[in-house]
């Protein structure tokens, strides 16, 4: 071991953990494996990322120590090489460690590639009016009207006319498929996208990327989240901030802390500027709720009150969801009170809103919920403006939050009103639907219960098992 230490004093601290093997001798003196041993168990808790292999690491020289203690020598340093090569190996663009080696996507649940084909489309005619041609395609999406855009681009491979597409084109479909109401089509909507563009020749950017990756994660597919981050090195290109955060959220919605901590580590390494990014603070905190590891939460708020930065608006509404998420509606008002106190750079928005109405949700608090909900409309009526082609109004989640609590409590009324509201500023999606049933079935209303699922049936949702039971259980009362 004295030939070793010396060498690993020469190196920083934070290469230590990981390339300490690159000048370790093949042979090791069994005195040493002692040392050693106590070496492995220190590093593996200060490097998460490594501690899986530096734990089977550890395991082998607890092995050699009880089997060879007669011998003088052994020779563990090829294995010890073996095991660190994918921690070792050379990245072209960050000359370091590979650093997809320390992303782990085994443990993030994935969801199956299929989905169900709608009986009913919201805009019937697009099938006659969308025509195959990369300038209805431009006329579709200048209008805003992404159905037609879709059905456009589909005309265009049947008729083998994209290569009379650019890739500006491929890239604006893709962005807007993270908006859409069936998270599961628009992931496979999202792969054939990025088939299309390759097929045709066309390099991938950071923002195909990153629309790829957001509409898994609206698909609660966070397997393919991680691989798609690990496919924007694999294809030459850098992962910005927006691509370290996309897997950090994906991470912290698997409730894998660990894991989530790995890729922000990473991410301060590879990317400028990345300890200053606020966004990253915010998606970390929010994990941390998720995980209910509040203690982390705070502790990473403690660490921006001594650097002077806790007055970002971003972080004050992760704070308050990650209370929410926990039940502590108390400790979350209380943010949102600092918050419109003017404690923020930026006062309160519409995620503010959505975020303490969270809370509520998650304590079932309708009256506090309600009060929130009609300053959230104040809200909107004083900062609306004339000009403005559309009326600023509450966020989608935000409505259907208060959805969900009207139907805990069986308020048909103010479920079918705010159902028609919601319904006149966006999309009909599952969760407004199945709150809407949910009202329906607490007031033994079966007949609404069936036409309801009925409507969820023809758009093409898939609904919870809990609905469809509460759907025949309707059925079976209104023969």
């Amino acid at each position: 071991m004295a030939d070793v230490l010396p060498w690993l004093r020469r190196l920083p601290s934070s290469r230590r953990d990981l390339t300490f093997v690159v000048g370790l001798p093949s042979s090791i003196n069994v005195r040493t494996i002692t040392m050693l041993k106590r070496f492995f168990k220190c590093t593996a808790c200060r490097n998460r990322a490594a501690s899986p292999r530096l734990a089977s690491i550890a395991g082998q020289v607890r092995r050699i120590a009880t089997t060879e203690r007669n011998d003088d020598s052994v020779s563990i340093g090829e294995q010890l090489h073996r095991a660190f090569a994918p921690l070792l190996s050379k990245d072209p663009q960050t000359g370091g460690a590979a650093s997809d080696a320390l992303i782990d996507t085994s443990d993030l649940p994935t969801v199956a590639r299929w989905t169900v084909a709608p009986r009913k489309r919201p805009v019937t005619g697009a099938m006659d009016t969308s025509g195959s041609t990369a300038e209805a395609l431009h006329a579709a999406l200048r209008s805003h009207n992404i159905r037609q855009a879709w059905q456009v681009y589909k005309n265009m491979y049947r008729a083998g006319k994209y290569d009379t597409l650019h890739a500006d084109d491929h890239s604006t479909i893709l962005g807007w498929l993270t908006a859409h109401t069936l998270p599961s089509l628009a992931a496979i909507h999202a792969a054939r996208v990025l088939a299309n563009m390759r097929r045709s020749g066309y390099r991938l950017d950071l923002r195909d990327y990153h629309a790829t990756m957001l509409c898994h994660l609206r698909n609660n597919d966070l397997r393919r989240v991680a691989e798609t981050f690990k496919a924007i090195r694999a294809d030459g290109e850098r992962p910005d901030a927006r691509a370290f955060n996309l897997l950090i959220a994906a991470y912290g919605q698997g409730k894998d802390l660990r894991g989530a901590f790995r890729a922000w580590e990473q991410m301060k390494r590879e990317v400028p500027g990345a300890q200053a990014d606020m966004d990253s603070w915010a998606v970390m905190i929010e994990a941390c709720g998720i995980s209910n590891r509040m203690d982390e939460a705070e502790r990473l708020c403690d660490q921006l009150r001594a650097a002077n930065a806790y007055s970002d608006r971003k972080v004050y509404e992760a704070m308050i969801r990650a209370y929410g998420v926990n039940g502590d509606l108390e400790k979350a008002l209380k943010v949102f009170g600092e918050l419109k106190d003017g404690r923020a750079r930026e006062n309160v928005d519409l995620e503010t809103y959505d975020g303490i109405i969270l809370a509520c949700e998650a304590v079932d608090d309708v009256e506090t919920a309600q009060e929130l909900w009609d300053e959230l409309r104040e809200f909107c009526r004083e900062h609306d403006r004339p000009s403005q082609k559309r009326a600023i109004a509450p966020l989608v989640t935000t409505f259907n939050r208060m959805l969900s609590l009207y139907a805990r409590h069986g308020d048909v009324g103010q479920s079918e009103a705010l159902f028609k509201e919601r319904s006149m500023l966006y999309p009909e999606d599952l969760a407004s639907y199945q709150h809407l049933l949910r009202a329906y079935a607490y007031r033994e209303e079966w007949q609404g219960c069936v036409k309801v699922y009925e409507s969820i049936v023809k758009r093409g949702f898939l609904p919870d098992i809990e609905i469809v039971q509460v759907a025949m259980h309707a059925q079976s009362k209104i023969r």
